[in-house]
């Protein structure tokens, strides 16, 4: 689908659908949401599209593990170069937990975590232009070479 200009208020349960979903403009998710995207790519179309979450969030977001963006969690529109330098920031302004897995494939714009986002995954990669974190608990496992995991853990 396609979210345009959206804000999220009052405490909801969001559920984005498998598949593809395309960014124009904002989208805030605000205080005390849950969002549950399970199978999904999110695109951000153009130098206005962003998403920022504002406290108390609970979120499991996880890519596609097939077609065409297996793998893929969050990617931007990269071909324009005159006009990147000037996108959106993804910001987290806290959360009670925040779970990830898939590709974030952001490399113009500047990524934020603020007050205490508590984050866990594994198999995530980030490609952003700087990563910006002010308070975060962050708890990733891996997967080594052998069938053992390897967990890293960073806190601010």
């Amino acid at each position: 689908g396609a979210h345009c200009w959206v804000n999220f208020n009052g405490n909801p349960t969001i559920t984005f659908k498998p598949g593809l979903h395309i960014i124009r403009g904002a989208m805030n998710i605000n205080s005390g949401s849950t969002v549950n995207a399970e199978g999904v790519t999110f695109y951000f179309a153009d130098r206005d599209s962003k998403i920022q979450a504002n406290g108390a969030l609970t979120m499991k977001a996880t890519a596609p593990t097939s077609g065409t963006y297996k793998g893929i969690l969050m990617y931007e529109k990269w071909s324009d170069a005159a006009s990147n330098p000037w996108t959106q920031q993804y910001v987290f302004n806290g959360s009670e937990s925040e779970y990830l897995e898939g590709v974030i494939y952001l490399p113009y714009r500047d990524v934020t975590y603020n007050s205490t986002t508590n984050v866990s995954g594994s198999k995530i990669s980030m490609v952003v232009n700087t990563l910006i974190v002010n308070s975060a608990n962050w708890k990733y496992e891996g997967l080594s070479s052998g069938a053992d995991k390897t967990s890293y853990y960073l806190s601010k």
